[in-house]
Parts: C-alpha cells; structure tokens; sequence
C-alpha cells in the first residue's frame, strides 16, 4: 500500500541474530540522584535524562555484511524517536540529542511516521500522510494503524533483552580532572602542527574568562556571563576582534575531539599577531558518562 515507508520489525544484535524490536523496550531506571534533583519540576527532571541519553557514547555499526540489514547498537543516523503521550498532546523525543518536540512543532526534524512499537507490538501506519503533524497517534483505530502481532500473542514483554535495572556509580573526579587536562594540552599542540609557519600565541585573559562560562554552559541555569566577565570582554573587545563559538559532545576518545575542533578552522587565521584562547570543561554524570566542552577563540588585535 505504501511502498516508500521505512517498516522496521527485527533488527541484528551485536551476535548478529534478528531480535524482534518489541524486546528492546523496557522502562528502566534513570539515576536516583536525577530524580532527587528537582522535585517540584517533573519538567527539568525529563530534560535532565534526556540530556543524560544523548550522553551515551555511540557504538558505531562496524558490522556490514549483512546485506543492509539494520544492525542495532545504539541510536545512530536514522535515529528512532520515542514519543510520549502527555495530558493533552503527543510530544516527540530525540535520543540522540536529548531535544523534545510537540507533535505540532513545524522545526521537528522527524520527517515521517512509518510505524510504532512498544514493549508488546508494532502498529504500521496505513494514514495517507505520515508527517507527524498529520499522524492520529491512537494506534487503537484500526483504519489508521495495522498491528503486527495478533491481540492474544503472549510473551513479548516476558522475553526482553534489556537488565532488571541499571546498577549506578559515581564517576571518578580525579580522572575527570587529569582527562581535562590531557584534551587541552594535546588541543594545544595540535593548534600550533596546524599553523606551522605561523607562531602560535596564547591570550591568558580571554582563556581566564571562557574557562568560567563552560561550567554554566553545560548547567544551561541563569545568566552564562556574570557582569565581571561581561566587563572583561568589553575590555577585550577594545583592542581584538573576537572570533569563536563552543563545542560540545559526548566523550568517546581523543581523536574525535582534535577532529572536532579542527573542522572550525579557527585554527587558519593568517590575520598578523592573531592570539587564541583555549578552555576545555568536562562534566561528569553517572557510570563515566561525560560531556565535554571547548571553547577555542581566535582573537586579532584591531589595526
């Protein structure tokens, strides 16, 4: 009936054995301290996993030998969203990026809703448009979705793949504090092979500044410049053009990060005496999830 929509019903596990999707599902436990966090804003609390969620390093699909079957690792490329159904609307989750979206949002970038599936079935969307805008959600209409497995089909739920519960640690600090200090000396080196016929210089005072806006970055609370800093910028701001932006991404290795800050090509400039300020920060979640932030500035005094 539509044969351009994505149906996905089983997918290869890292053995490569077909795993019907429904096993995958599973409620598990977020963080305690996650929940202890903000108790009176159920709201801060659900961005707070999400944010945790698309924390989890990726695994990437090296597996290819199967013909284009879907391998699954973890959530990658075509990415499945998880939707939610709240008191008045269907709200639409990025895992990827942790971004929430109403069913109505038109910067959504879920462009079709092919099919759905929970812990117990997978329902195929038989409705003539599949955007999500347009999509009845309510998979108990059977002129809108075709379920996969009969209603008397018992086990799914009881076989799933997923543990009993996550069991939580505290991440290490010290290794947070030495990790830090080994992305921003190895940035620095890279920055100087990087422009081998220019000297590289370092500006102390705007590298003073970014290094107390990353923590506020990752927080995402309150004002991200306080006044003092805003007064040391404009000081800056008198004798340098400014140029930088940061970088934030979850932490699988070193390279990813040099990789990274390279495709800026801040590191280019050819404008005479350019100095560059460097800031690296790390927060640390549960179970050696981190998130890193850079923030490399290029800063060219005014002529």
């Amino acid at each position: 009936m539509f044969p351009n929509r994505r149906i996905t019903t089983t997918v290869f596990n890292g053995e490569g054995l077909q795993i019907l999707v429904t096993r995958y599902i599973k409620a598990l436990n977020p963080p305690q301290q996650f929940l202890d966090m903000f108790l009176h804003d159920p709201n801060a609390t659900l961005d707070l996993i999400a944010r945790f969620v698309s924390l989890i390093p990726i695994v990437p699909d090296i597996l290819d030998e199967n013909d284009g079957f879907d391998i699954w690792m973890t959530s990658e490329g075509q990415v499945a969203y998880v939707l939610t159904q709240e008191i008045d609307e269907y709200l639409l989750w990025n895992p990827l990026t942790g971004q929430c979206h109403k069913q109505f949002d038109p910067f959504c970038p879920l462009q079709s809703v092919d099919c759905l599936f929970d812990d117990g079935n997978v329902w195929f969307n038989i409705q003539q448009n599949n955007t999500p805008m347009a999509v009845h959600f309510d998979y108990s209409k059977e002129s809108f979705w075709k379920q996969l497995l009969p209603k008397n089909f018992q086990g799914t739920k009881a076989h799933t793949i997923q543990p009993e519960e996550i069991i939580y640690c505290e991440t290490n600090k010290s290794m947070i504090e030495d990790l830090k200090n080994r992305i921003e000396r190895t940035l620095k080196c890279k920055m100087m092979e990087w422009r081998p016929k220019q000297p590289t210089r370092w500006n102390r005072q705007c590298t003073y500044i970014l290094r107390k806006i990353l923590p506020k970055l990752e927080l995402g609370t309150g004002s991200f410049v306080s006044s003092e800093e805003e007064s040391e910028f404009e000081r800056l701001l008198q004798f340098y053009w400014v140029t930088g932006f940061p970088i934030q991404m979850p932490y699988t290795d070193l390279q990813s990060i040099i990789d990274a800050v390279y495709q800026t090509g801040i590191h280019s400039s050819e404008f005479p005496q350019t100095e560059f300020a460097l800031a690296v920060y790390i927060h640390p979640y549960p179970n050696n999830v981190l998130s890193v932030w850079v923030y490399l500035a290029s800063l060219a005094r005014h002529q």
